[in-house]
């Protein structure tokens, strides 16, 4: 999704046809070439605030304005926040972890 939200949604549409018996070696190749590409600031921003979706009505502290947070705090509490209350999407995706390392700017 922070690279690419069309590819994200025809991704995710593709693996849902597919059965366990197809071959993965493809799709597995296409993600990591993926993976591999920086995606926009404003790409991450976009993810960030869509996975803060999953887990922002558990969040108990000050009501800071979400695009006055640093990117790397956002990151941070989606981690804490997915961790303590098992959200399963999140707890299964690679963004949960993979996002850092391409943050740069500590301002949304």
């Amino acid at each position: 999704m922070a690279r690419n939200v069309s590819l994200y949604k025809k991704i995710g549409a593709d693996v849902a046809r597919m059965s366990p018996r197809d071959d993965f070696s493809g799709l597995a190749r296409f993600l990591v070439e993926t993976l591999r590409t920086p995606p926009s600031q404003d790409g991450l921003k976009n993810a960030l605030q869509h996975m803060w979706g999953y887990v922002s009505d558990r969040y108990e502290a000050s009501r800071v304005p979400l695009h006055a947070w640093p990117l790397t705090d956002l990151l941070a509490q989606i981690q804490d926040l997915t961790f303590k209350h098992s959200q399963p999407y999140l707890m299964e995706s690679v963004a949960l972890s993979e996002l850092a390392v391409w943050i740069k700017d500590n301002r949304m």
